[in-house]
């Protein structure tokens, strides 16, 4: 019985060790295989080195992030622009920028992975501000931001705006991309602009702009330009934010 007993618990550990033999070596096969680009591209793969709510905020940034295009046939005008996917209720949307569209709804893309999708229908066209709406199917291969629970709420906006915050977008400068950007908040412009230390560049427009805390404070606008006696120069490094709570989403309600 003893002998038995001894043999039951011989075999037990042989098969254990087996099985983790196997595993062990399907695990390292699995890593020696390369990945797909799908998999390097995955909106998950952020670098390890960042904190975990920064981690959240560039997944955010990345996987929210779309572009638009717009022509207009009477002004003869093609725009590039990059939009923030987004929902309300039951129902999605696009943020970007007003002067990145400057076609009908008709002649409006919204551009995802090579997949061009419909605008439904212009929202709110709003020039002073610069922004327009876009209401849009759903969108399988992008994550909606949520209106109701990632935009600042009341006094959540001191501490969202602080100097020296850092933020993270993802757009398409020069119609490349997309390309997540990081940047820092280093002062503020009339009528609430925001400034930050970042970079932007023609197709950046419209990108949304997150706290390290995943929190959407607002969409590029422009870069600075300077003066000096050689003409006008653009800063592409100082990126000018137009604040998230401008923008009247209740008109979507």
């Amino acid at each position: 019985m003893k002998f038995v007993k001894i043999l039951i618990v011989a075999l037990s550990m042989l098969l254990v060790g087996m099985v983790v033999g196997i595993m062990g070596i399907k695990k390292a096969q699995y890593n020696m295989q390369m990945p797909t680009v799908s998999e390097i591209r995955d909106h998950k793969n952020n670098s390890s080195t960042l904190l975990s709510t920064d981690r959240h905020a560039v997944y955010k940034s990345r996987s929210s992030a779309v572009k638009v295009l717009s022509f207009s046939l009477v002004r003869d005008l093609f725009s590039a622009a990059t939009g923030t996917y987004f929902t309300m209720g039951d129902r999605y949307f696009v943020l970007t920028v007003n002067h990145g569209v400057p076609g009908t709804c008709m002649y409006t893309k919204i551009v995802v992975e090579g997949e061009f999708l419909r605008c439904k229908e212009f929202i709110e066209l709003n020039s002073y501000d610069d922004y327009v709406i876009i209401e849009v199917d759903e969108i399988p291969k992008r994550t909606p931001v949520r209106i109701d629970k990632d935009v600042p709420r009341g006094r959540e906006w001191i501490k969202a705006l602080s100097l020296m915050n850092r933020v993270y977008y993802t757009g398409y400068p020069n119609e490349t991309g997309p390309l997540t950007l990081a940047g820092k908040i280093v002062g503020y412009g009339p009528g609430g602009m925001i400034y930050l230390h970042a970079y932007a560049w023609s197709g950046s427009s419209g990108s949304g702009v997150f706290t390290s805390t995943g929190k959407l404070i607002g969409y590029v606008l422009a870069v600075e330009v300077g003066r000096s006696e050689y003409g006008a120069n653009i800063l592409e490094d100082v990126v000018i934010i137009a604040p998230a709570y401008n923008v009247a989403w209740d008109k979507i309600l």
